[in-house]
């Protein structure tokens, strides 16, 4: 159960973005072990924490949907990340990034310090969500459904389609905020590798996806405005009467041709949303491989200016510097593995959406020939206006279209491109 008798006060507790910490948990949340950092920011003996709930550091200002969120991510078997608000046991408050990863037989959390401008919408958030919980009445549980529809919609209003979205972004900024501030406060290079390198490209995951994401918007409504204007122009070729009637056959093959791209951008609607998905997975899992080997780094710089002897270490930390050093090492590994497997998907996707440019260009394509077509035809009909017209408009659709179709696929070659990159240099290998 939480503490009840540590009373929080408005002060928060000070340690900077180079000290990275982590503990883990069984899988009902019981301390299983940690590092220094942990134990040194908590400000809790090593007897206080190992054994005890994590909730001992709970903060009474952290919304119960929030644990509740990241439950269910962690019970599911999928990594999470949150902005938490922990409780010293001086009673000092103090913000944490948490990347929380199931593990054999529980969780671990890496914990690393906010610094982007994110955490002052999250501390609102959190103030308007708790406030919902409290004054919500009947049960825990319909405080915690009804703030969790609080949560999901206020994050649509600041533009995540979902919380892996927002969590995905948010740990991208701290981690990119960290680093920054690592820079600007020491003389010394912040080390690089393939994970940073391949951190700063990442951005191009992102773009492509809320590229694709505001091309899907487009395309659905093409479908719509080649459907009503070839049914316009099937009317206009009736009303022709005998002389329309090869207006009549142009007017048909465009109909055909609405029918195709209707059915084309279904299949483009799907493959946008897994294509989406995978641009989001791997681009996390980069930034997670990022952030643990970063953990392990700074783990074993401080695990070598450490002279406690083995039993000692189990004391204090819940196991040895060797076996915690392992569970880093094993967790990275199997967070490079993730990223190996998302990386294939994404290649896979990103395959399947060049087939369907293909095809859309040549319904494209026929459109523009019908458009000449159609065009000749009405021009030597003495009533032909109002079908050029309309042919017009068909045409416009489909050069904007076009267009809109280059700059996309110009998006998923460069994507494409860069992963050829990662795999030459065998990142995730």
């Amino acid at each position: 159960m939480k503490n009840l008798t540590i009373k929080p006060i408005q002060q928060s507790r000070t340690f900077t973005p180079s000290q990275l910490f982590f503990s883990t948990t069984d899988k009902k949340g019981v301390i299983t072990r940690c590092n220094d950092i942990f134990i040194e920011i908590s400000a809790f003996s090593p007897k206080q924490l190992l054994g005890k709930p994590h909730n001992i550091i709970r903060h009474p200002d952290m919304p119960r949907c929030a644990f509740q969120l990241v439950w269910n991510f962690i019970l599911s078997g999928k990594p999470v990340g949150a902005y938490v608000k922990n409780l010293a046991a001086t009673g000092e408050y103090y913000w944490v990034f948490a990347l929380v990863l199931p593990i054999d037989n529980g969780f671990l959390s890496i914990r690393l310090k906010p610094t982007s401008d994110l955490l002052k919408t999250v501390e609102s958030l959190y103030k308007k969500l708790l406030e919902c919980e409290n004054n919500t009445e009947g049960s825990p549980k319909l405080a915690m459904e009804k703030s969790s529809q609080v949560l999901i919609k206020a994050l649509i209003e600041l533009g995540f389609e979902s919380y892996e979205a927002f969590m995905a972004f948010a740990l991208r900024e701290e981690i990119r905020s960290r680093t920054k501030a690592l820079q600007s406060t020491s003389t010394i290079e912040t080390p690089t590798n393939s994970f940073h390198s391949v951190f700063n490209q990442i951005e191009e995951l992102t773009d492509l996806k809320n590229n694709i994401l505001d091309r899907k918007v487009y395309f659905n409504n093409l479908s719509y405005t080649i459907k009503r204007l070839s049914t316009n122009a099937s009317v206009v070729a009736a009303s022709l009467t005998d002389e329309g009637r090869a207006l009549g056959v142009i007017s048909v093959e465009v109909s055909q041709l609405a029918h195709q791209i209707a059915s084309e951008v279904d299949t483009l609607s799907t493959q946008i949303n897994l294509l989406g998905e995978k641009l989001h997975d791997t681009s996390f899992y980069v930034t997670t491989c990022l952030l643990i080997l970063e953990m392990k780094t700074f783990f074993q710089e401080g695990m070598s200016q450490s002279d406690l002897s083995e039993e000692e270490q189990k004391q204090t930390f819940g196991d040895t510097f060797e076996n915690l050093k392992d569970l880093l090492s094993d967790c990275l590994y199997e967070a490079q593995s993730k990223c190996n497997l998302n990386v294939t998907h994404l290649k896979e996707a990103l395959t399947q959406f060049q087939f369907l440019n293909d095809a859309l260009s040549k319904i494209l394509l026929n459109l523009r020939l019908g458009y000449v077509t159609g065009l000749s035809i009405s021009a030597s009909l003495k009533e032909g206006k109002r079908f050029s017209l309309l042919l017009d408009e068909i045409h416009d659709s489909s050069l904007e279209a076009r267009e809109e179709l280059k700059l996309l696929i110009d998006s998923v070659r460069s994507v494409n491109h860069l992963i050829g990159q990662w795999e030459k240099d065998e990142v995730f290998a």
